[in-house]
């Protein structure tokens, strides 16, 4: 048996979905929680979009412009979201475990509390004070140095930082 070909939502149905999720999310039993698990996004313009606790889990948001989105708390475990512009995104506590960010860009995206466990963050543009906001880091997949694991000679007085 062949697995069904991944959901790919028009734009309007995005709109439709993302309508029907703020609903939910402010109590009115007429909205329903988003749920985009296995979804195709890919390109999609989900530009200031309201997607906290939404289900985002096994998504492709391949190149999706996310910028703006508010994702606080949304399942975004395993998502593909390479060369996605997540600019001034709001992740706060959102899982990104194992997602793939690769060349995403995460400049001035809210992280507090996002869970990257596992994620790749190669070539990211990721906030100055990433770590300082208390990420997750941990067991995140490096970006190698240019010392191919070596250790780093110590500077000298003389070294500059230009």
């Amino acid at each position: 048996m062949k697995p069904s070909s991944p959901f790919a939502p028009s734009p309007q149905e995005l709109e439709e979905i993302e309508t029907s999720h703020v609903k939910w999310l402010e109590g009115d039993s007429t909205g329903e929680r988003a749920n985009l698990r296995h979804a195709n996004l890919q390109d999609a313009n989900l530009r200031f979009a309201s997607l906290q606790f939404a289900g985002l889990r096994d998504a492709n948001l391949r190149g999706a412009n996310l910028e703006g989105a508010n994702l606080q708390d949304a399942n975004l475990r395993n998502a593909d979201l390479r060369f996605a512009n997540l600019r001034d995104a709001h992740l706060r506590d959102a899982h990104l475990e194992d997602a793939n960010l690769r060349d995403a860009d995460l400049q001035d995206a809210a992280l507090q509390g996002a869970d990257l466990q596992g994620a790749s963050i190669r070539e990211a543009a990721l906030p100055n004070l990433a770590v300082a906001m208390g990420l997750h880091l941990e067991r995140t997949t490096p970006t190698p140095s240019p010392s191919r694991g070596r250790p780093l000679p110590p500077s000298s007085p003389s070294d500059s930082t230009h």
